[in-house]
């Protein structure tokens, strides 16, 4: 421990502390003249530099509705009708269930996205379709671009009478896609 002091300074101490004290100084002046030049003009103690308020940038986008295509634009053929293998086993018993399945031709300058058809049993007459023995209803998504046809396949609920009957289709409502 010889030649060692401890807890003493020896040597001489070059005050630069008043030069320090006004650079910087002169630096935050400078800094706060710079703000109010370039708009800074309110300097709120409350609020820091790193805070910031949230900003609403959610847009509450009005829901469009598609398009409505008119029913004699849409041409339904090629219609079949056959008794499903399955079976009701809730809701309706006593209406067997039927496939209804056919062609779609999209004549509208837009894309076929959504479609409702009603379905009609009728009594066969001699020559033509007698009374309205039941009617079901289709409502179905489905993907036809304008100009096209496409095809679909759905189960229906239908009581057709124990005698001669024969059926058609009606295109109730046809929708667009939404762009």
């Amino acid at each position: 421990m010889d030649g060692q002091v401890f807890g003493e300074y020896q040597g001489t101490v070059n005050m630069q502390l008043p030069t320090i004290f006004s650079i910087s100084c002169s630096a935050s002046v400078l800094l706060v003249i710079l703000m109010v030049l370039t708009g800074c003009e309110d300097l709120d103690k409350k609020t820091t530099a790193t805070s910031s308020q949230p900003v609403n940038t959610t847009t509450t986008a009005k829901p469009t509705t598609p398009a409505t295509i008119p029913p004699e634009k849409i041409e339904l053929f090629d219609g079949v009708m056959r008794r499903s293998n399955d079976r009701v086993v809730t809701g309706d018993l006593m209406r067997p269930l039927w496939i209804v399945s056919g062609r779609i031709r999209n004549y509208s300058g837009e894309d076929l996205a959504h479609l409702q058809l009603q379905i009609h049993i009728f009594q066969r007459r001699n020559e033509g379709n007698g009374t309205l023995r039941d009617e079901a209803s289709l409502d179905f998504e489905t993907d036809i671009p304008a100009g096209t046809v496409g095809a679909f396949s759905r189960q229906v609920q239908l009581l057709p009478p124990q005698n001669a009957w024969d059926w058609d289709w009606v295109v109730i409502e046809a929708r667009a896609k939404t762009r």
